[in-house]
């Protein structure tokens, strides 16, 4: 189990482009640095920014065990790819939330919960 929080930038409307970069972190000491190009399609079709999504992710994962996790020699580095199924759901004009779950690799499953700003 991992804990965490990302931030993400995305551009378009139907199906989207952009790069998250998220720090995750458990109990033993292990970090998790992550940074992914992010592809998303919205099911609802080529105008829609909010509903079902299914999102692919993929970039280069940085995993070290201690206290520091900027500490790259103490760790190891991989690539992360993985699939996303959500659902956004705005909050008025400007914000959303978004539950999702996702499954790949180095992770086997995960699920989340975010919170944006849509301009």
């Amino acid at each position: 189990m991992a804990y965490g929080g990302s931030i993400a930038l995305g551009y378009g409307s139907g199906s989207s482009i952009g790069f998250k970069a998220a720090y995750l972190f458990d109990a033993e000491g292990l970090s998790i640095m992550e940074f992914n190009f992010l592809l998303r399609w919205y099911f609802m079709g080529r105008t829609s920014g909010s509903g079902p999504f299914v999102q692919l992710g993929c970039g280069p994962v940085f995993i070290t065990e201690g206290n520091n996790p900027l500490d790259t020699t103490a760790g190891t580095a991989s690539i992360s790819a993985g699939l996303c199924l959500g659902w956004r759901i705005p909050l008025g004009r400007h914000f959303f939330f978004e539950p999702n779950v996702r499954a790949g690799y180095p992770f086997f499953a995960g699920a989340g919960l975010s919170a944006g700003l849509s301009l």
